[in-house]
């Protein structure tokens, strides 16, 4: 019997390639699961899109880590997400990120306290499509902090986001 985690990703996959069959690229759906948060001892609380709108967004105004266009980011910051959490995990230590093709990063509590890194599910004012690094992407405020950009903060900036966890 396959995971949540390969079914969740099959769901992403099918979707982006039905997109690209298309010759388009589409948003990803509302109301499917989007991202999951995994707490200690807990099973996994899953958000889709239509939750995270529903939380206070803010609008970040960056370039990029991959490319030289600066764009709008509009989403959640890290630090308004947390605090979906039970007040005891609401300041971790570090958080692991994962992305859909099974990359994964360490964010250290500092980068949440000093930099205010966003969830973003919109570009430019456009939702992000799987096969255009979404449906979501942790966007740091490279134009607003020069210490940013070196590639250690570069690979922070994760796309395809599709787990946290606090452990």
């Amino acid at each position: 019997m396959p995971s949540k985690r390969q079914i969740l990703v099959t769901i992403f996959l099918t979707f982006a390639l039905y997109s690209l069959a298309q010759g388009e690229q589409s948003s990803y759906p509302l109301d499917i699961p989007a991202l999951r948060l995994h707490l200690p001892g807990a099973s996994p609380r899953v958000f889709t899109l239509r939750d995270l709108q529903a939380m206070p967004g803010v609008n970040l105004r960056a370039r990029g880590p991959s490319d030289d266009k600066v764009s709008d980011w509009y989403g959640v910051p890290l630090s308004q997400f947390l605090q979906q959490l039970p007040a005891d995990l609401q300041h971790p230590t570090e958080l692991h990120l994962r992305a859909l093709n099974d990359y994964s990063v360490v964010i250290p509590a500092s980068d949440i306290e000093r930099y205010q890194p966003v969830i973003a599910y919109s570009r430019d004012g456009q939702p992000m499509a799987v096969e255009a690094y979404g449906p979501l992407f942790l966007m740091y405020p490279f134009n607003a902090h020069a210490e940013l950009r070196v590639q250690k903060y570069y690979n922070r900036a994760i796309w395809q986001l599709s787990d946290i966890y606090i452990e």
